[in-house]
């Protein structure tokens, strides 16, 4: 199971939060998001959880309706295993 962030974008009027953001995560894959206040990693995390909706772009999961992408996120955070590798996205 993997993730698909394709060019994510979030406004707040003319606020540009997240501005074209792409990246993808394999299964077992550790990602951080690093950057200053206001970078947009909150809004991020928002858009993956489905809490808010992304002015433009995508996220999905193949094989997986986006509107379930995480449904069950307690379960995913909990049971997630720290082997595996390890990246982080710097600048969101």
């Amino acid at each position: 199971m993997s993730i698909e962030v394709q060019n994510i974008s979030k406004n707040y009027g003319e606020q540009k939060a997240l501005d074209a953001v792409s990246f993808s995560v394999k299964k077992g894959e550790i990602v951080g998001f690093l950057g200053p206040n206001g970078a947009g990693k909150s809004t991020l995390l928002a858009v993956l959880a489905t809490v808010i909706r992304p002015t433009f772009g995508r996220v999905a999961q193949p094989h997986r309706p986006a509107t379930r992408l995480i449904r069950n996120t307690q379960e995913n955070w909990h049971g997630y295993r720290s082997s595996g590798s390890r990246r982080v996205v710097h600048g969101v």
